[in-house]
């Protein structure tokens, strides 16, 4: 226990360090000296604590002087001073790309950093720093069991003999590029050759259908991290089961050949397992650092005539590959990650393709050695004898926690299809798409109101349906389905069909506003198996808009998963006035890492006369981590309004004109995504409102009058009663602004001296009203342009408060010494009260009116000086 204690302590923080002979990550003896080694330990200590066990560290042993330095798909400018660079991997069991940094340290110990996704090109001439023997695959081999492979495709051709009538052929393209020979890792050909040996063995795949493109080919250089030449003969039966390399052009090519061999009546499967990058837009990584996009193979894949497509990535990033294959049909795609996500790995597998090739295998498996000690799999769910498309994914999402698996199926095959194919002798009709149509044309209901509900079915098997029913039922009491049923006949080999007539049902009065309802169809036809949907239906009327000033608790607001969620109400920062929401640790703790956080707001209809978003926010969000605002729900999807990527550490107002989802039922999202690199204080928000609160008619006056310091502004608030907090905002050219630094305490008259008002400009103010209960009301604008004393010859301000229940302020300023008059007249032009008459100094002058005799009504101050006259209204109101 002492000798493990004290090597654990050398590894995290070096005593000593000493010249010596190491190999390079390419397997090239080389001598390091001292001063490297020392400052690569420098910056381990810097930078990540000195823990080398749970972070990789390589060096370059030969000293720099400048220069740019390329990565695989960018590069950085180093300092000119000499010096070394240093790699870490932060990140280790996660695949690349990801983020992590590279360090610059001159000889005089000055350290520069980069934020970096991938090694740099120059990988394979680093030295390894760090005890990398943990991450090392095992180099024990041995080829797969072949008998069992064979009996286990007999069982299944036994239990299923229909599978030897399905028409069409089975087509594979398999690629894994692995970057170059210092990232391609021995687990990538593990993963192929696992798959591999299922479709020819066990699914019965013709080789001379199965297309692999491997690293370098069947170039015999080395081509792995290990220093090996990948194999060629996958499934260990003695042949070479492939010859080119994953390059870019190569895989084009082999599209374009299947492009002419898939017909309307096969199958094709595309399988990656790889380095990926991206996000949204994301690519798969090929040999020699190239690279391969979601679009590219989108547009390969439309390009043929097919029956399915399944497709199944383990890439970082692979996610983003979703978003543009789901337009195709009869697709099933599955991915080990979101588009903004890492995947992971260990020492001789891809964590997700193991775990979905194990499903469709039912078992995992036992070379080149074993894993999870080559237990058996039950991923068949419906237990008929078959691993669809659905239950693989189903099971590898079950057991592979590491990152988010994606699924998209939008012809609603993946229940059916296997690796068999599909089945295309018979019948087998699917819904394609349902529209709901309510009584006013919009797909909303009104409570009280019916709607109609039309169906797409279509045909994808090879045999005419028959006597092809839809029948839709409700569980709700609030759903009444007045017309059941919709008889669509027949419908032929791969053809589609709409309703005839729809179903027809009816919102009670009763009924959520807004909310969601779910609906039960099947689908039925002769010789075809059941098929059970969930019709999503809404229902609501905008009745008003929704607003929460984070005061008054969670007010709706829900973690979409609450156990983890780092979402909460907090009072260390707000806007106005004590609380807000924020993502992240209490008070000013900093945020988690590798997580996906999402807040949702209650289910609101946008305003269609005034689809506005409006949120206050303080944010510190770092490099790689993003705040997507989002728009939608659970069952549709959600599409990102904005983006925050940054920190912004003054309170800002975020507003967004959402007027493509004017009088939409959803939700508003508050998405977190966090990497493994460095994180941040979080993000905040405060004040939240879809479309401009209503406003009653709580403010009597609001007046601005230009003064010496800045412009005055004054308001009069007939019930103060009810209010708990008051606002001023400034909105000019330079944006939106609170003035005040705290929530002003609510009094019927009241005032506030803007100082920074820009002279000559015209400004709009509002007063920001919360209320007891938390709900927030706008009054304004009030446009006003800030004039100096200075740039006038005088002026009369408006006399405040206006309207007035007794005495009122008048203010005026004279350009010089005069003599002056200011009166009062009412309505009829009779001078009612004189309140100034002879000289006064030049300069600001005040004085109080007192009106408590005079009736109500409207009366008129008018200033008479050398220089002019003018003239300003009053209201006296009891």
């Amino acid at each position: 226990m002492k000798r493990l204690a004290t090597l654990l302590l050398l590894l995290i923080i070096p005593i000593a360090v000493f010249a010596a002979e190491y190999t390079t990550v390419g397997h090239q003896s080389v001598e390091v000296e001292e001063a490297a080694l020392t400052a690569a330990f420098d910056v381990a200590t810097e930078l990540i604590d000195g823990d080398i066990i749970n972070n990789r560290l390589y060096l370059l042993p030969e000293r720099e002087r400048g220069g740019e330095l390329e990565f695989w798909h960018s590069s950085v400018e180093l300092p000119a001073e000499p010096g070394w660079v240093v790699f870490l991997d932060e990140n280790p069991w996660a695949e690349w790309e990801h983020p992590t940094r590279c360090a610059y340290i001159t000889t005089d110990g000055e350290v520069t950093t980069f934020d970096v996704t991938t090694p740099p090109r120059r990988f394979d001439e680093m030295v390894e720093l760090s005890d990398g023997s943990v991450y090392e695959a095992s180099e024990e081999y041995w080829v797969p069991d072949l008998d069992y492979y064979r009996e286990l495709g007999e069982r299944f051709r036994a239990q299923h003999p229909e599978l030897l009538h399905r028409a069409g052929e089975h087509y594979a393209l398999m690629l894994s590029g692995g970057a170059d020979s210092s990232n391609n890792h021995v687990r990538y050909y593990n993963n192929i050759a696992f798959a591999y040996t299922n479709l020819v063995w066990v699914y019965g795949y013709d080789e001379d259908n199965i297309y692999v493109l491997m690293s370098d080919g069947d170039d015999p250089s080395p081509d792995r991290s290990d220093g090996s030449s990948t194999p060629t003969d996958l499934d260990g039966d003695g042949d070479s089961d492939y010859t080119d390399p994953c390059t870019h052009s190569y895989v084009d090519q082999y599209f374009d050949m299947l492009a002419g061999l898939v017909t309307a009546d096969d199958t094709l499967y595309v399988y990656t397992t790889d380095h990926g990058g991206g996000g949204s837009t994301s690519y798969l990584n090929l040999w020699n650092w190239q690279s391969y996009y979601d679009y590219e193979m989108y547009n390969k894949l439309a390009a043929m005539d097919y029956n399915t497509i399944l497709v199944t990535m383990g890439q970082c990033h692979s996610g983003g590959f979703v978003d543009d294959l789901d337009d195709l049909p009869n697709l099933v795609i599955s991915t080990a990650c979101a588009y903004w996500e890492l995947s992971y790995a260990f020492n001789d597998y891809t964590y997700y393709l193991v775990h979905w090739t194990a499903a469709v295998n039912n078992e995992y498996p036992g070379w080149p050695v074993e894993y999870n000690g080559g237990a058996p799999v039950d991923a068949d769910d419906n237990e008929d004898g078959m691993i669809s498309a659905l239950e693989a994914f189903n099971y590898a999402d079950s057991v592979y926690h590491s990152s988010t698996p994606q699924y998209a199926d939008p012809s609603g095959i993946g229940e059916y299809l296997t690796l068999w194919g599909y089945f295309l002798d018979g019948p087998f009709v699917v819904m394609e798409d349902y529209q709901v149509e309510a009584d006013d044309g919009d797909s909303s209901i009104t409570p009280g109101d019916q709607a109609e509900i039309d169906l797409t079915l279509h045909n994808l098997g090879g045999g005419q349906a028959d006597n092809i029913t839809a029948t839709l039922s409700s569980s709700d009491s609030d759903i009444t389905v007045i017309t059941d049923t919709i008889n669509f006949g027949s419908l032929g080999p791969d053809s589609t069909g709409d309703s005839p007539t729809p179903f027809v049902i009816e919102a009670s009065t009763g009924s959520d506003n807004p909310g969601y309802y779910f609906l039960d169809c099947t689908v039925t036809a002769d010789d075809d198996m059941d098929k059970e949907y969930e019709l999503v239906v809404t229902v609501g009327e905008y009745d008003g808009d929704f607003q929460d000033d984070i005061e008054s608790g969670d007010n709706g607001w829900t973690a979409e998963d609450p156990g983890d969620s780092e979402w909460h109400i907090e009072d260390y920062r707000s806007y106005s006035p004590s609380h807000s929401w924020k993502c992240g640790g209490d008070d000013g703790g900093y945020y988690a890492n590798n997580a996906e956080d999402a807040l949702l707001s209650p289910l609101v209809i946008v305003n269609p006369a005034d689809p506005q978003l409006t949120f206050w926010t303080y944010h510190d969000i770092r490099v790689n981590d993003t705040m997507e605002v989002q728009w939608g729900n659970e069952y549709e999807g959600w599409e990102t309004i904005a983006t925050f990527t940054d920190a912004m550490v003054d309170w800002t107002e975020a507003n967004y004109d959402i007027s493509a989802y004017a009088g939409a039922i959803g939700r508003v999202r508050f998405l977190m995504t966090t990497n493994a690199g460095n994180t941040g204080e979080g993000f905040y928000f405060d004040d939240f409102q879809l479309g401009t609160p209503n406003m009653d008619l709580e403010v009597a006056a609001f007046n601005a009058a230009s003064t010496e310091e800045g412009l005055l502004l004054n308001w009069r608030i007939e019930d103060a009663s009810s209010i708990l907090a008051l606002d001023v905002l400034r909105e000019d050219s330079r944006g939106i602004v609170r003035l005040n630094e705290r929530s002003l305490e609510p009094d019927e008259a009241g005032a506030y001296l803007d100082r920074d008002a820009a002279a000559g400009e015209s400004s709009d103010y509002y007063l920001r009203i919360t209320e007891n209960d938390g709900g927030m009301q706008l009054y304004g604008p009030l446009s006003a342009v800030y004039e100096p004393p200075s740039a006038r010859a005088f002026n009369l301000a408006a006399p405040y408060p206006c309207p007035s229940v007794g005495s009122l302020t008048i203010e005026f300023e004279l350009a010089e010494d005069s003599v002056i008059t200011l009166s009062v007249y009412d309505l009829s032009g009779r001078r009612v009260a004189a309140l100034v008459d002879g000289a006064l100094s030049a300069g600001r002058h005040s004085l109080e009116w007192d009106a408590t005799d005079q009736t109500e009504g409207v009366y008129f101050l008018r200033l008479t000086t050398p220089a002019g006259s003018l003239t300003r209204r009053a209201v006296i109101s009891r």
